[in-house]
Parts: structure tokens; C-alpha cells; sequence
């Protein structure tokens, strides 16, 4: 496949190249592709077979990620397990997707009842004279488990096919010429992560991954001279937290700083444009598609809340509930197309039929695309507040809220108070003393009867894994209060 030909062909052609570095290693293209041989056949010996779904749950992320390219090569589909997830989430996933091994670099009680296989180091083996490659386009290559931010977490199946032509899309958006260095803090346990750090590769650039978790990330960049970084929401603002507010960029060297995941405040744009680096871009996806949307510097400087322009292959188009093409700059529901397109969610079918209709993907976002073809973010479909016969949008809020100049976050949401009424409500974190009232007063003159009707003071916004703001227990926490 487009991944282990890649991985071949730079072994070949620039041998010592950097494939992957850490805080303390680096393997060079040669060395990685007898490593991945060398766990084919290790795993070949514990009877994995192509088609065999296994778990990997690993505390290195380096073996991991050989392990993965391993699976790859094997044709066997993989499922992460990631170390720092709930230990009955894990296990449940074991249990739900029929996992016949799970592949670790430690000892674990994960799966008694399934086969164990441990890999503590990597092992070199040569190639074979002759490779054959008899896995199916068809073939699922990755299981992604969904964030669950709203409800059970889904099971996206994604073959060979899809995984190549995601890959090709991540290479039109960043261009990476061969030996630069890109470099993402966040966990290889993570597909989009994983996702990323196999189209390096197949540009013949070099993966930096942060091994450490007290690594300082910027101290990283500057060592190792990254080329490329990319950033959840959430890893941005801490980044910011951990260096005094400066007006000269920290990172000056990066070509592009990435930043996606969760929606990206005005103010978070323009600090991270002045602090760390000018070369900002915020992106826009899912698991499911992969990214759909890029805004570039210069768009988010000219449109205010802009999540980006339509990446090469994908459509994008904005309807109503009828699934009717809204005119430009009108709110309506979000739907995307392209060729890598998965099939539907595993065991599903009613989440299924409700995300993919005629060959579109509705990821239940609301949006709107202006004059210029650029999308703007409204929030999620599900999130939509109804207050007195008005559709209240929460990012409107929010976006409100962040540009006060002593809020950091914040988070709109409705509150039921009786049978009838769903009022539009926000907790927000402050970084200096502030009153209810004065917010109250700074939303409602810039929003009328839109604006909150009431705002919570927190400490901190509950967050998933992957940095997204848990609407549900935070309004559930209100509730309470109420």
C-alpha cells in the first residue's frame, strides 16, 4: 500500500534520512523499515493474520507507532487503546469489537480472556527479496473510536483505500518537503495523530514525537528546529500559559502552526499570531472525513470566526432542513463530500443513515459560507438554543464572550427551567476579577435579545481527551446549581 511503498522507497533512496525522532532517539529510514520487518514477522509468529482486528495499547509511542506501521504491512486492522483513557472503556472496547489480540509494551490485565502480545523493543529484520502485497483496497486498515462528546463513542471503519486517499489530502494541504520536521505533542494512540505522522513518511519528512510528557514543547521546537507543529485547541492555550506575554513570536523558524480540534476564540488566533508564530492556520474536520476546511492567516486576519476554505477533493455546502443549498451567508446545516468517504459506522446503522445521506457527510455542525466561499462556524447542530421562538447559536455567544478582554473561555448552552423554556446560559473562566452583571452587560449590548441570561463564573470547562469543552456535564452542573 501507498504507505509501505513509501517507507521502501525512502529506505532506498535516502537511507539516512530521519524517519523519527524524540526527546532522546532517532531512527533514519533505513533502521525503520527493518524495525517494521522485524515486528511483521514477530507478530506473523503470534498468529496475527491479515484481517485480524488487534488492540494496541502501548506506553512508548515510538514502538507503538512501528507496531502500527507493522500492522499495515500485515493487513491486520488496528484499534487504539490508549494508556490514559478509563481502564473499563478499554475494556469495552475489547469486548465490542472482538479484538482477537492486544499488542502492548507492558504487562496489563486488559484482556485475560484474549491473546497477549508483548513488544518491549523494536526488532531488525531484512525485507523480503520478494514482497507481495495481496491486501484488498477493501480491507479495514484502522477502527477509530469517536470522542463520545455526545454520547457513546462510534466506530468508524476505515479501509486501505480511505486511509491512502486521507493521507494524499493531508499532503495537498501541508506540503512537506523531504527531512523537515513536524512535530505533534499529541499521543500516537490518537488517529488523526497516527494519521498525520504516516503521510510524513510518505513525504520522506521526519516525525517528532514528544515521548516525555514533561518535555517543554517549546524548547523541543527550538532544539530540534521544527518545521511544522500541530496543536489541539487546548495544547495552544497551554503553550501560551507556560511563556510571558510577549509581542515578538517565540517560534519564528515554523512554516505552519496547526491549530484545530475544538473551535479557535479571535483572541486565541491573535495570540498565537504574535506569541508563537504568524504563520497560523486553523483547521476544520472530524474523524470521519478527516479535514475539510483550512484558514489560512491572511482569511482569518479578513473574516472573523472563519474556520477555512474547502480543502483539494472536498465539497462543502450548506442546507436547511430539507437538504436544500442555503444561499451564502445564511445559517444552516454543514455537509461535506469527497472520495475518501467512509462507509458508515460499524454495527450502526442509525447513526449511519443519520451522518451519511447521498453521498454527503453531515457532521451536525451548523455553519454558514460567506461571499468568498469560506465557512464560518456556528456550532454544533445539537447545541442550538431556541429561546422565545429564536435560534440562539452558541458559538455566537461564545464568541462574544471570548472577545472581552477578561474572559479566556467560555461555553454556551441551554437550561430547561420548567417544561417549556430552554434558556440560553454560559460558564466562563476569567483572568481577572470580573462580575456576572459586567458580562452580563458587555453580552447583551453587543447581542440584544441573543445574549445569555445568565453567566457562570468557573474555576475550569470540563474537557475530553482531545480538549473538547463536555457541554453535557457542564449543563448538568448548572442544572444542579438551579
Amino acid at each position: 500500500m501507498l504507505i509501505s511503498e513509501a517507507l521502501t522507497q525512502h529506505a532506498t533512496l535516502t537511507p539516512y534520512y530521519p524517519a523519527i525522532i524524540s526527546e532522546n532517539q532517532l531512527i533514519n529510514y533505513s533502521d525503520l523499515e527493518m524495525q517494521t520487518w522485524g515486528l511483521v514477522n514477530y507478530l506473523q509468529t503470534h498468529g496475527v493474520k491479515p484481517g485480524d482486528v488487534v488492540g494496541l495499547h502501548f506506553s512508548s509511542q515510538i514502538i507503538h507507532f512501528v507496531t502500527a506501521l507493522a500492522c499495515l504491512r500485515l493487513g491486520a486492522t488496528q484499534i487504539s487503546l490508549p494508556i490514559n483513557e478509563p481502564q473499563i472503556k478499554q475494556k469495552r472496547i475489547i469486548e465490542n469489537y472482538n479484538l482477537s489480540s492486544v499488542i502492548s509494551d507492558f504487562d496489563h490485565q486488559l484482556a485475560s480472556d484474549r491473546q497477549r502480545i508483548i513488544v518491549t523493543k523494536l526488532l531488525n529484520s531484512p525485507a523480503p527479496k520478494k514482497q507481495t502485497n495481496n491486501i484488498s483496497p477493501t480491507t479495514n486498515a484502522t477502527y477509530v473510536i469517536g470522542s463520545g462528546t455526545t454520547g457513546d463513542p462510534k466506530c468508524i471503519p476505515l479501509t486501505f483505500s480511505n486511509l491512502e486517499k486521507l493521507i494524499e489530502r493531508d499532503l495537498a494541504i501541508r506540503p512537506m518537503k523531504p527531512a523537515e520536521r513536524h512535530l505533534y505533542p499529541s499521543r500516537i494512540d490518537y488517529y488523526t495523530t497516527k494519521r498525520r505522522a504516516f503521510g510524513c513518511l510518505v513525504a520522506g519528512a521526519t516525525v517528532v514525537m514528544q515521548e516525555n510528557k514533561g518535555s517543554s514543547l517549546l524548547q523541543m521546537c527550538e532544539r530540534l528546529a521544527i518545521d511544522h507543529l500541530s496543536l489541539g485547541t487546548a495544547q495552544a492555550q497551554r503553550l501560551l500559559q507556560s511563556i510571558p506575554a510577549v509581542k515578538t513570536p517565540r517560534l519564528p523558524r515554523l512554516k505552519t502552526l496547526y491549530v484545530g480540534g475544538a473551535p479557535v476564540s479571535e483572541r486565541l488566533r491573535n495570540r498565537l499570531r504574535t506569541q508563537i508564530n504568524q504563520n497560523l492556520c486553523i483547521a476544520y474536520g472530524s474523524n470521519e472525513f478527516g479535514e475539510a476546511c483550512i484558514a489560512p492567516a491572511d482569511l482569518q486576519q479578513r473574516i472573523p470566526g472563519v474556520i477555512g476554505l474547502p480543502c483539494p477533493g472536498v465539497t462543502v455546502e450548506i442546507v436547511d432542513e430539507h437538504d436544500s443549498p442555503c444561499s451564502a451567508n445564511t445559517v444552516g446545516y454543514i455537509r461535506l463530500k469527497s472520495n475518501s468517504l467512509f462507509s458508515g459506522y460499524l454495527n450502526n446503522p442509525a447513526s449511519t443513515q443519520k451522518a451519511l445521506k447521498s453521498g454527503w457527510y453531515y457532521p451536525n455542525d451548523f455553519g454558514l459560507i460567506t461571499n468568498d466561499g469560506a465557512l464560518v462556524f456556528k456550532g454544533r447542530a445539537d447545541d442550538l438554543i431556541i429561546y422565545q421562538g429564536i435560534n440562539i447559536y452558541p458559538r455566537d455567544i461564545e464568541m462574544t464572550l471570548e472577545g472581552h478582554p477578561n474572559i479566556s473561555e467560555s461555553a454556551a448552552f441551554g437550561i430547561r427551567i420548567n417544561e417549556d423554556t430552554v434558556v440560553p446560559v454560559a460558564a466562563v473562566t476569567t483572568t481577572t476579577m470580573t462580575t456576572e452583571q459586567q458580562l452580563l452587560e458587555h453580552s447583551q449590548k453587543n447581542m440584544g435579545w441573543h445574549s445569555p441570561q445568565r453567566i457562570f463564573i468557573v474555576d475550569e470547562l470540563p474537557k475530553n481527551t482531545a480538549g473538547k469543552i463536555l457541554k453535557r456535564e457542564l449543563a448538568a452542573t448548572i442544572q444542579e446549581k438551579l
